[in-house]
């Protein structure tokens, strides 16, 4: 158990512990305590946490690496599962399970609540991470619409683009053509944002979306070139425009979100935290294991 516990973190998780290892949480309490009552581990407020990093870099040097790969994929897929849980902690344990794909969903997902949060760089950063991974349409768009937000509009047409021609599925093709109809509204191109967002529109309806929703695209792209065009109108058409924008970015079918949800090493443990982790061969220090 503390071998365990000390793979995949500083503190414990008991619901995550419990989960990783098909166990009782009763169960596992009894090995805590034991940990407690050997040094090894301290309580905390809210459960455990070991009582030096050297114990836990001890314990966790002395479990295999696919061991230690396999406690970190079960964590993974637990914590997706999770609707609370942090995507970081999802990406971290995917990683270093080797599960490519749910760590660059989750990075994705990272990405998205940092843009939420007006933090382009941190999403950019992410999502940059999350095409390392898995180079996927679905990443590029979101990058693509981050871009946009940090105003780097060439860096979000190119990302556009390139989506728009490695995508196969419609429903990638229209979230492509909606985030390059985005870019041509900031550059206050108004024919080739409605033309966009109207391909978008068609891309979405042969995706197997219904007609009002996959409509929506080209009908917010419209509106928007419209107001564009009645700019000279002063300060109620600047309002149309914003509300047009808007609408554009936020109502359009095929968002974001929509597109991203298909989207250390131990070292040499010290002499002394080893002399006090017993061997795990004897059934009476099970709970180590």
């Amino acid at each position: 158990t503390l071998r365990a516990a000390a793979v995949l973190g500083s503190d414990v998780d008991l619901d995550l512990l419990a989960a990783v290892l098909a166990a009782r949480p009763s169960d596992l309490l009894d090995h805590l305590e034991e940990g407690v009552r050997r040094h090894l581990l301290v309580e905390t407020g809210t459960g455990f946490a070991f009582a030096h990093q050297l114990v836990r870099a001890a314990l966790r040097a002395s479990t295999s690496t696919g061991r230690a790969a396999l406690l970190h994929r079960e964590a993974a897929s637990w914590l997706a599962q999770r609707g609370t849980a942090d995507p970081g902690d999802v990406a971290f344990h995917a990683l270093r399970g080797g599960d490519r794909r749910l760590a660059a969903r989750a990075l994705a997902a990272a990405a998205e609540i940092a843009s939420s949060r007006f933090e382009h760089e941190e999403a950019e950063r992410l999502l940059d991470e999350a095409l390392v991974l898995v180079d996927e349409p679905a990443y590029r768009i979101a990058r693509a619409r981050t871009r946009v937000q940090a105003g780097r509009l060439a860096d979000a047409d190119a990302d556009a683009t390139e989506a728009l021609a490695v995508a196969v599925e419609p429903i990638d093709r229209a979230a492509a053509l909606e985030a390059a109809a985005l870019v041509a509204y900031h550059r206050r191109d108004i024919d080739r944002c409605r033309t966009l967002a109207e391909q978008g529109a068609a891309e979405a309806t042969r995706a197997g979306a219904a007609p009002a929703e996959a409509s929506r695209a080209g009908l917010t792209g419209r509106r928007a070139a419209d107001a564009m065009r009645a700019g000279s109108a002063g300060q109620g058409v600047a309002g149309a425009i914003r509300a047009g924008a808007d609408e554009f970015a936020v109502e359009a079918t095929l968002t974001g979100a929509d597109a991203t949800t298909r989207v250390g090493s131990a070292g040499r443990p010290a002499a002394e935290a080893t002399r006090v982790i017993p061997a795990a061969s004897s059934s009476a220090f099970a709970w180590v294991a």
